[in-house]
């Protein structure tokens, strides 16, 4: 189970405007869907706990490294 905030955040990021279109159907299937260049998107159970486990407040300031669709940046925006 993931914190509130980090739920609500998943709630507000839509996962399909992050994948290629050639796996739209597989938007809110909990797994990791491949990227050009051989990069992937990770699964949203396993983003949330890593969101999860960084037990942010809201005051702190996040870098990223790697980001490649930006998934996973757009719900640390929240």
């Amino acid at each position: 189970m993931v914190s509130n905030l980090v739920y609500q955040a998943f709630k507000k990021v839509d996962r399909k405007l992050f994948i290629p279109n050639r796996w739209i159907d597989y938007a809110y299937y909990d797994r990791a869907i491949p990227l050009d260049g051989d990069s992937s998107i990770s699964q949203p159970s396993l983003v949330a706990q890593m969101i999860d486990l960084l037990e942010l407040t809201g005051k702190e300031k996040v870098l990223e490294v790697g980001t490649a669709s930006g998934y996973s940046a757009a719900i640390l925006s929240f």
